[in-house]
């Protein structure tokens, strides 16, 4: 049985709501089935409900408070010292003395296998990991691109001497993301495409020490086929609404192209669901503009939907509610970052539109037209490409033998 260390910045529970930690969650959850897993993570204040759970699926737990997560104040302090380190202010941020000492402490007492990084933020623990224990493999989950996410935000939502202030810290995130990378041993991608990326960037890991991660998305109920209502012309947006991307994709949405589509079909609600929605986004809610918070059942709102769209300006990595949303027969209008390394086509009902005016035509088109009932066909092959259980069983194989 192997002894796995996994370590997280953020607390990988099975209620969260961002994909990447219920990615991990997930990834948590189905090795401590088949291995000896001791779990070490920063932890919120309101993270702290989730820990007994954790306690019963690992072997042990391991937490620091990091209170950058729940003080503005605090954030912002370590914001502006991250430019007087090494480190970019992402690392910076997950960096404390007391996660150091603990990490060190328990690989000191502990001989593990297998070390499993989640989240770019905390590769820069690599070095102290092995020096510590030198044979352990060191497998680092990217879940997305972190300095291509933070470049494309960046470059799309600043201007002037702030715009360059955040690239010269992007560029220290770059060269840091690659330089730990390159100490690992193996690196777990969601996408070819975001592995060609780190090649292009002089990753020097081999391409047999690469496993493609498939995300977790969640099914249920999406064997419930539900057509909308021919009257209900209703478009849903899904996501994560406090994620700094998805508050940009919709709010440009909404300012860009919403009326484009009012001006030519009658009745058209937009569905905004997704938890902790902000102030900014709140504001711009009327009859029309539906912001619902947290949703416990998603799949009454793909049901009632005719389009969902996913206009992300920013953002790197799959994107899970596009796959979501074609399990669930429901056409995607998106732009080239929302299909990004997603291996589909309009043959697939999903449909790339990058400027306001074509994304707008293509909403109309499919609200107005016949409900493509062939769209269960393209639902049955994502169902079958994503199933975790087959996507687990892989990655534990390559765990194994990489």
């Amino acid at each position: 049985m192997l002894r796995i260390l996994f370590i997280s910045d953020f607390l990988p529970h099975l209620n969260a709501d961002s994909a990447g930690v219920l990615d991990a969650a997930m990834l948590l959850n189905d090795l401590s089935k088949k291995s000896k897993v001791d779990l070490i993570s920063n932890v919120s204040k309101s993270d702290l409900i989730e820990l007994d759970k954790l306690k019963k699926t690992c072997n042990q737990v391991f937490y620091v408070r990091n209170r950058t997560f729940d003080n503005k104040l605090i954030y912002l302090i370590k914001t502006i010292f991250s430019f007087l380190s090494k480190l970019p202010a992402i690392m910076f941020m997950s960096y404390s003395l007391r996660f150091k000492i603990l990490l060190k402490g328990i690989l000191s007492r502990n001989e593990y296998d297998v070390i499993i990084i989640e989240f770019t933020q905390m590769i820069h623990f690599i070095p102290i990991i092995k020096k510590c224990l030198p044979n352990a493999k060191i497998i680092v989950d990217e879940s997305d691109i972190a300095f291509i996410r933070r470049e494309r935000f960046v470059n799309n939502n600043f201007r002037g001497l702030l715009n360059k202030i955040f690239l010269f810290d992007n560029n220290k995130l770059r060269i840091n993301e690659i330089k730990f990378l390159n100490l690992a041993t193996a690196i777990l991608t969601r996408t070819n495409h975001d592995w060609d990326i780190l090649k292009n960037n002089n990753l020097k890991i081999k391409k047999e020490n690469h496993h493609i991660l498939l995300p977790f998305v969640n099914f249920n109920n999406v064997s419930e086929y539900h057509a909308p209502k021919p009257d209900d012309n209703i478009i849903l947006f899904y996501g994560a609404m406090w994620r700094p991307v998805n508050e940009e994709a919709i709010v440009y949405f909404i300012k860009n192209i919403y009326d484009k589509i009012i001006i030519k079909v009658s009745g058209v609600k937009l569905f905004i669901a997704g938890s902790r929605p902000t102030p900014k986004l709140l504001n711009l809610q009327n009859d029309n503009i539906i912001i619902t918070g947290f949703v416990p059942d998603i799949e009454k709102y793909y049901f009632n939907s005719k389009v969902v769209i996913a206009p992300l300006k920013s953002g790197s990595g799959i994107k899970g509610k596009v796959i979501q949303a074609l399990a669930f027969c429901r056409p995607v209008v998106t732009t080239e970052i929302g299909i990004e390394g997603i291996e589909l086509d309009e043959s697939d009902f999903v449909y790339v539109r990058n400027d306001p005016s074509s994304f707008a035509e293509k909403v109309v088109d499919l609200l107005v037209a016949d409900f493509p009932t062939d769209i269960f066909d393209i639902s049955k092959k994502i169902i079958n490409k994503f199933n975790w259980s087959d996507n687990f069983y892989r990655t534990y194989n390559f765990i194994n033998e990489v």
